[in-house]
């Protein structure tokens, strides 16, 4: 995981685990680091940490994690949850290159993590711990949650959790329809979005690209293993990054991602209407119906 994001990994389930290992190891260029009940952890090559687990079933999110700086955090955020009521699970080194954890839902239901690491060496291209394929993403970048109540989900990171909010888009009354919030300096670590179906806690999982070339070319990559893109490539207005999304084959959106703003940790919280439509700041994209869909 590089230094600016705190997405440590994410959990999926796909409708068909053969194939989603095919497309994620062939395809995205990610390595198997191990098997336990059920579950296939999946990473890039620069650590022995996963960042990516899936398990065939319903699409979707299962869990995801996000790396505070050490042992005594995940305890001291443990008991932080204990005392506003929210019940925990600990995890110490049940995933693989996991050393503690605590384990909660948010207010919406999704489930979420608090973790520590072994590995936490530095990403060197030129050593990486397996191989890697230059043109594949190098890291897990972010997720963008769903909920049925931004403003909740949002606060508790805020409040429980010490996110801060980079960016927060609100209708005309003040109701809050986009959340991007940040543990680190990088724009937003977990975004969230809002849903109209309390089932979907998932729209997208990002994956980090250097820069555009790299971002051209691994989507090459997927033309010529039949996978579309559903939106981009364009710049965001919000947060700045360049993007591109795509549906991959076990059945949830995936984003690429690359030169996300990075904040001051005392940055206001940027506050402005809510518009769909205004997504690319390099002009109007025709945003397909499919791209407000959850799972």
């Amino acid at each position: 995981m590089p230094g600016l994001s705190r997405l440590e990994h994410v959990e999926l389930g796909v409708v068909d685990l053969d194939a989603g290992l095919d497309f994620y190891m062939r395809v995205m260029g990610m390595a198997e680091l191990g098997r336990q009940g059920g579950t296939v952890y999946l990473g890039y090559g620069f650590d022995d940490n996963y960042d990516l687990a899936i398990r065939q079933g319903r699409t979707g999110l299962r869990h995801f994690a996000v790396r505070v700086d050490d042992d005594e955090a995940v305890v001291h955020y443990a008991h932080r949850l204990k005392d506003v009521g929210v019940e925990t699970e600990r995890r110490n080194g049940t995933e693989p290159g996991q050393e503690t954890a605590v384990r909660f839902a948010l207010p919406s239901g999704a489930t979420m993590e608090l973790v520590s690491v072994r590995d936490r060496r530095y990403h060197q291209p030129t050593a990486p711990v397996r191989q890697v394929s230059g043109d594949c993403p190098v890291d897990i970048h972010h997720i963008n949650l769903m909920s049925v109540d931004v403003n909740t989900d949002a606060m508790f990171l805020h409040d429980v959790l010490d996110f801060k909010l980079s960016d927060v888009k609100q209708s005309q009354a003040q109701f809050w329809i986009q959340v991007f919030s940040r543990y680190g300096p990088q724009h937003h670590d977990v975004g969230i979005t809002m849903a109209t179906n309390h089932h979907h806690h998932l729209h997208h999982v990002a994956w980090t690209m250097t820069d555009w070339d790299h971002m051209r070319s691994f989507i090459d990559r997927l033309a010529r293993s039949g996978i579309a893109l559903e939106l981009g490539p364009s710049r965001h207005v919000t947060g700045s990054s360049l993007f591109a999304y795509f549906w991959e084959p076990g059945g949830n959106r995936f984003e690429l991602s690359s030169q996300a703003a990075v904040l001051d940790p005392s940055s206001p919280t940027r506050y402005t209407d809510a518009d769909l439509g205004d997504i690319s700041a390099w002009g109007p994209l025709l945003v397909p119906p499919t791209f407000g869909r959850g799972t």
